[in-house]
Parts: C-alpha cells; structure tokens; sequence
C-alpha cells in the first residue's frame, strides 16, 4: 500500500499581538515536515488566518489563504454581494490550487506576506479550515493546526460564535480531522479536546505566544501525524458554513466579509 497523503490546514490568529507567530511558524515548518518524510506520498499545505474588527453594527472579518483573500473566499461558498450568486450557491468549482500546496516556500512566502491587525474570532476561521476541499479519505490524513493567543471565548462577537460549537465538533469528526490547537485554557478549549483524536497544547494567553517553544511544538505535531492512521471509512454529513459564510457580502473595498450582529 502506497504512503498516504497529507493535507494540513494551519488555522492562524491574525491579530495584532500575534506577528511573533507567523516568523515561527516560517522558520520551524521544517520540524512539522521530517517526521513525515518517508511516511507521506505528498505533504499539502493550507492556510487560513483571519481578523476581525467592526464597521457600522456589522462584523468584518478580513480572511487569507494561500492563493489569496475574498476571491478564495467566494470560491468556497459561492459568496458575493449579489442574490445571483446566492442563488446558485454550491454550483461553482473549487481549485485545490487555491488552499494547498506542496512547496514549502509558497507556504512561507504567502504566510509570510499577512500584514496581523485587529482581534481574532477562532471557532469561525476553524469552520472555514473545516471547509476545506481535502483529499479523500481512503489515502490523505487530514489535519487542521490551530494557533491563537487568546482564548476562543475572548473574541470579536464575545463568545456568540460558540452557539455553533456542537455542530462545529460533528464536523470536525465526521470530516476525520485530526485538530491541534495552542491555546489558552477555557471551555472550549476543554470541550475541542474532547473531539476524537484532538491534541490541544494549552498556553499563556496574551504576548502573541512569546514562550512557545515552536520547533518542540511544531515536532511534536509532525510526529503525531506521522503515527496516526488514515481512516478508511467514508465521510459523514456535514454542514459547510455553519456560521452562513455563503451568506456574508464583500465590502466596498473588496477586502472583507461581512456579516450583521
């Protein structure tokens, strides 16, 4: 039986305290990709970071992913300003090209590129990595890296977005996504370890992760992925946008999604 893929989504506060994070991240991807060389045919890599401020009683949220920022976006749900695209919501094609990549220095060079501004809002910006078009199950380990120096519970909309959170670990087990996440302790942190086979590394909140060892952590995760098996029974339903991101409009600017609080 051939090695199994790999696609890996790292999920990533883009606030200001958390620039420290990006260099990291950058700097050690090597640690993540040894343990799986030779245990993985092909390494994916992905990413979404996300902020958010506010604008005139609306939440607005700024989203980058590898290939880009609003366009990627709309590829995924089909979202726009207009009702044609809503109307025809999932009939669009979605490029993988856009959320992975084999090339470690497209990874870093595109990573490298996010400007960090705002506050964060980390249970929606892990839906989106839930969204991801991964690879089929039979031969791709899937797995999302989630890394915020805040709590989830001290975001933007001030804990609303945890309404979802059943919903949000459904998905993640009836995806088969292996979650990690470096955190600060709360409740929903607690309640993501509980996911099946969730490994969640919890850390002082504030300081943009200052005293996080990222080439230990970052091994870490590359060891575990590499052990873990791939699950050769199929998917489950799920919903895709569980915080209605089909249903959110760009801004004026282009540059943002939007959704009314």
């Amino acid at each position: 039986m051939p090695s199994p893929n790999v696609d890996i989504v790292f999920v990533i506060d883009a606030s200001r305290s958390m620039k420290r994070c990006y260099v990291e991240l950058c700097k050690h991807l090597d640690q993540v990709i040894r343990p799986l060389q030779g245990n993985a045919a092909t390494i994916n890599y992905g990413f979404v970071a996300q902020s958010v401020g506010s604008d005139d009683g609306y939440a607005v949220y700024c989203t980058d992913f590898l290939g880009g920022g609003m366009e990627v976006f709309d590829e995924l749900y089909g979202a726009g300003t207009g009702i044609i695209s809503r109307l025809f919501q999932g009939q669009h094609s979605i490029s993988r090209d856009s959320f992975f990549t084999q090339d470690p220095d497209r990874f870093t060079t595109a990573l490298a590129a996010i400007k960090p501004k705002g506050d964060e809002e980390m249970l929606i910006a892990l839906d989106i990595a839930a969204d991801f078009p991964f690879g089929p199950l039979a031969d791709t380990k899937r797995v999302i890296a989630l890394f915020s120096d805040e709590t989830f519970e001290a975001s933007q909309s001030r804990g609303k977005a945890g309404d979802k959170l059943p919903a949000l670990c459904d998905k993640l087990q009836s995806r088969h996504i292996q979650l990690f996440a470096a955190i600060p302790d709360g409740p929903t942190a607690q309640l993501l370890a509980a996911v099946d086979r969730s490994e969640i590394e919890l850390i002082d909140a504030g300081g943009g992760m200052k005293n996080v060892d990222f080439s230990k952590l970052l091994g870490q995760m590359g060891k575990s992925i590499s052990v873990s098996a791939v699950q050769g029974i199929g998917e489950g339903a799920f919903e895709k946008g569980l915080y209605g991101q089909a249903f959110w409009t760009t801004s004026a600017e282009g540059k943002f999604t939007r959704d009314s609080r």
